[in-house]
């Protein structure tokens, strides 16, 4: 499952051309609303530096898209479709689109918790 975040610049990491022999620098984004059926497209390229082996997508989320690679994504869950240039599919899946995401609180220990004290 992708995530990607509201009004924010999303690096998306997919595998559409592994199994292909498609050597494409660039691929088609459509997302559908799982709750409004809207479909959005956008276009992506690829800068991953092992190609064969995955594609490294940037795509921004923004309110107004004024380039290619913009859209305006309702939150909640969305099915994805990649697509070549010539149209073919490469990769399905689903992506989920959040605010931004909370920094993660991390708790440490530093007290030694004392199983079996023997006193003499």
């Amino acid at each position: 499952m992708l995530i990607i975040e509201k009004n924010s610049i999303n690096r998306l990491v997919v595998t559409a051309s592994e199994m292909t022999d498609y050597d494409d620098s660039s691929f088609v984004l459509q997302f559908k609303s799982k709750q409004t059926l809207e479909v959005v497209q956008c276009t992506a390229t690829d800068t991953s530096a092992f190609k064969k082996r995955y594609n490294y997508l940037t795509i921004t989320d923004t309110a107004t898209p004024t380039a290619s690679n913009e859209v305006n994504l309702k939150l909640g869950y969305h099915e994805y479709t990649v697509l070549s240039n010539a149209g073919d599919v490469l990769e399905r899946g689903l992506a989920l689109v959040i605010w931004q995401r909370s920094a993660v609180t991390e708790h440490t220990r530093n007290n030694t918790n004392i199983v079996y004290e023997k006193n003499y």
